[in-house]
C-alpha cells in the first residue's frame, strides 16, 4: 500500500506580506493568500484525499477550507500540534530586523558559517527518512491489524493522515 502525502503551505498573510516572523501569530489570509490557496485548490481538484490535516490557526484552516471545497465529503481535522513554531518575542520582527540583530550579535564570520553551511534541505530529508521511514515497518503497521506499537510520533502520525493500528 502506498500512501501519498499532500504537504501544502497556508496562503500569504499580513504578516507574510511585511515580512515578519509569525510563528503561531494566528493572521487571517490576505486576498492574495485567497488566491494561492484557490490556485492550489485547482491543481489539487483531481486527487482523491481521504482525510485533511492542519493546525488550528487561521491561515491553515482558511487555506485548507478552501482546498476542501473541492471535495466535499472530507473532513479537516485541526489539531494544535500541527502549530507552526512559537518565536517568543521574535513573533512580528521583520526579516531585516532579524538579521541585523544576529550579525550585531553573533558577527558577520559567524553568522555567514551559519547561513552558508548550516544544514541543507536535502540532509533535513535525509535525515527524516533515516529516522523515521522504515519501510518494512512502516508497511507492517499500515496493514497489520494487530496491537503493534506505532513506529512514528503522535504528531506525524496525525500529519501522515494513518490509521490506528
Amino acid at each position: 500500500m502506498t500512501i501519498q502525502l499532500y504537504l501544502v503551505r497556508h496562503g500569504e498573510t499580513p504578516m507574510n506580506q511585511n515580512n515578519q516572523l509569525q510563528g503561531i501569530t494566528d493572521m487571517p489570509l490576505t486576498p492574495k493568500g485567497r488566491q494561492q490557496a484557490q490556485a492550489t485548490a485547482a491543481l489539487l481538484a483531481g486527487v482523491p484525499f481521504s482525510a485533511a490535516y492542519s493546525s488550528d490557526r487561521l491561515r491553515a484552516v482558511d487555506t485548507a477550507e478552501i482546498i476542501l471545497a473541492e471535495h466535499p465529503s472530507v473532513v479537516l481535522h485541526r489539531r494544535a500540534g500541527l502549530r507552526e513554531y512559537y518565536f517568543g518575542g521574535l513573533e512580528g520582527v521583520t526579516n531585516n530586523q532579524l538579521i541585523s540583530a544576529s550579525l550585531a550579535r553573533y558577527g558577520v564570520k559567524t553568522m555567514t558559517h551559519a547561513w552558508t553551511r548550516g544544514e541543507r534541505f536535502a540532509q533535513l530529508i535525509r535525515n527524516f527518512e533515516k529516522k523515521w521511514i522504515i519501510p518494512n515497518k512502516l508497511n507492517h503497521y499500515l496493514n497489520c491489524g494487530c496491537a503493534c506499537k506505532p513506529v512514528l510520533p503522535k504528531s506525524l502520525r496525525l500529519s501522515l493522515m494513518m490509521p490506528k493500528c
